[in-house]
């Protein structure tokens, strides 16, 4: 696990470890309630919000060199979002940049 002052991630968790941390997880969401609190309406409003941010970080990351597409339109934002299938610039950087590198992106190009 890793941690910063963006939060933490699991990609590197070791894949003996995985079950565990799954199931340590799930018991603290038990614990503390976590798993009963209910996820914010997505409105539409809102919605056009996160695309726009969207746009803005796309541009972003393709003036520092990383290829993004063209974002679908808002509705298949929108339609993906709701879904539980949000669409994110990030997700087309390349796995072989380096820790470093992907620090320096989301300092200059936040995401959500």
């Amino acid at each position: 696990m890793t941690a910063d002052e963006q939060g933490y991630g699991v990609d590197n968790l070791p894949s003996a470890q995985v079950e565990q941390y799954q199931a340590d997880n799930e018991e603290c969401m038990r614990e503390t309630g976590a798993d009963q609190i209910e996820p914010p309406t997505l409105t539409d409003e809102r919605l056009a919000e996160f695309y726009s941010h969207e746009e803005e970080t796309a541009d972003c990351l393709r003036a520092r060199g990383h290829e993004i597409p063209q974002l679908p339109s808002l509705q298949t934002f929108a339609d993906g979002y709701r879904q539980g299938n949000p669409w994110s610039a990030y997700a087309f950087i390349e796995t072989s940049v380096s820790e470093d590198e992907w620090n320096v992106l989301i300092q200059a190009c936040p995401q959500l």
